[in-house]
């Protein structure tokens, strides 16, 4: 038996993701003061910097073994949400004895929290964490040159502590996952005229860590059973402003996120062009039915 919950409700959810990574590198600068002094000096006043890489080539000749472990790093990534909808019908106790009997039932507003991608990539495999402190007179600065990635790693630490090596502190490190805070707004405005809103803001937990830019979003829109379209206009790292637009005839949606350059408006380069095809099921009919509304 098929139960029909029209009235408001609260829904959660969670979802873990296994992660691979088939390369990594960070650059963690905390301090650099520097100086030219001529052409062929560079003074280094003080640093406090850290770089780490795990990539799948050979870092004494910089080419591709086939060693067969194309993954350097692994991890997890962890989503977790909250909804709440408030329906225009309220609460109804009819049964169904099928889910294709169960009617479309419109909302008066949506209300979503999540916080996405909360978690890492270790990277174990052919990785190198370098530490750099102090500070350092680097003579002939112009004449470097270098033919692999151990050869300037092991220059660079040379200059700084008369050691080839002494620089190599891990052999091991983690890059953070562009963890975000989520909250999603739609509002059925009149008939088949709706409102939605979107704000992403960045969360930081690591100095290794991946970043999604912070963007809040308004995004008016049509829907009816045939057509629809949207609008959305989107603030940009809080200070840059996008507009996009999408249109949908019967299955087909085609659109762009960055309509504002197309137009040469606003100061954001880059463009897309999305094409998405969805089939939907009419809730409320089935069999025959479906075939009758639809002259099959």
């Amino acid at each position: 038996m098929f139960h029909k919950y029209n009235r408001d409700h609260w829904s959660a959810g969670i979802s873990v993701k296994r992660l691979y990574g088939y390369m990594g590198s960070f650059l963690d600068v905390d301090e650099l003061a520097y100086r030219i002094q001529d052409d062929r000096t560079l003074v280094i006043e003080n640093t406090q910097a850290r770089a780490g890489v795990s990539l799948p080539v050979d870092y004494d000749s910089n080419t591709f073994p086939d060693d067969g472990d194309a993954f350097k790093g692994s991890g997890f990534g962890i989503d977790i949400g909250v909804t709440y909808q408030k329906k225009k019908k309220g609460h109804s106790s009819r049964r169904y004895t099928k889910a294709c009997e169960q009617a479309y039932e419109d909302y008066v507003y949506q209300l979503g929290v999540s916080i996405l991608d909360i978690g890492r990539v270790n990277y174990t495999k052919n990785a190198q964490v370098h530490t750099y402190e102090n500070g350092v007179v680097w003579d002939n600065f112009n004449r470097v040159s270098y033919g692999s990635i151990n050869q300037i790693t092991r220059l660079i630490s040379d200059r700084f502590y008369g050691d080839t090596l002494a620089s190599l502190t891990d052999d091991k490190f983690h890059i953070g996952l562009p963890t975000t805070f989520n909250t999603q707004f739609d509002w059925h405005i009149k008939k088949r005229w709706y409102l939605a809103s979107n704000l992403l803001i960045p969360l930081k937990f690591s100095d290794q860590q991946l970043r999604k830019p912070a963007q809040f979003v308004v995004a008016p829109r049509y829907e009816g059973r045939n057509i629809g379209f949207q609008m959305p206009f989107m603030l940009h790292e809080w200070e840059k402003v996008r507009m996009g637009f999408s249109a949908r005839f019967y299955f087909l949606t085609v659109g762009t996120d960055k309509l504002s350059t197309f137009l040469g408006l606003g100061d954001i380069d880059g463009m897309d062009f999305y094409v998405s095809v969805k089939f939907n099921f009419l809730k409320g009919k089935c069999g025959r039915k479906i075939a009758e509304d639809c002259n099959f």
